[in-house]
């Protein structure tokens, strides 16, 4: 789940005030903070959580923006599984389109599953895939799968 505190209590502040929990396993536990050094050596914090995906084994995977990048590197994806955080792909990076490598500049996960709580389109429980739109700097597009075992 995502979620925000309140500014003012404890150490909570503007800059770190939202996040991902999850209580898969059992005791509800901090996935990811905003404000934290995003775990893939771009230097980048977490500053927006876009959205989630709940895997059916407890992992997580979470599409979000960066800050203290340029804008061309601020969005990603990352899988966070038995308590690492790794990062699946990100804006700046380059994809093969039909044989020709391309900068990405947004990556879009699907749009929620009816009535399967926190599910998204662009996973596939049965083989762990994700699927998700790639968008590069040249405004074409497609569509890209990250293999299973999510």
């Amino acid at each position: 789940m995502l979620f925000r505190s309140k500014t003012g209590v404890g150490a909570v502040s503007t800059s770190n005030s939202s996040g991902v929990l999850s209580d898969a396993g059992g005791a509800l536990r901090q996935i990811v903070r905003e404000g934290e050094v995003e775990p893939g050596g771009s230097g980048g914090k977490f500053s927006k959580f876009d959205q989630i995906v709940l895997c059916d084994n407890g992992n997580i995977i979470f599409q979000a923006t960066l800050r203290d990048l340029p804008a061309t590197q601020k969005q990603g994806l990352w899988l966070a599984k038995n308590g690492t955080i790794t990062r699946l792909m990100k804006t700046g990076q380059t994809l093969q389109f039909n044989g020709v490598s391309k900068a990405l500049s947004a990556v879009h996960i699907f749009q929620f599953t009816p009535n399967l709580s926190g599910q998204t389109r662009s996973f596939d429980p049965g083989s762990g895939t994700i699927t998700y739109q790639a968008t590069f700097a040249d405004g074409t597009w497609g569509i890209y799968l990250i293999a299973g075992d999510q």
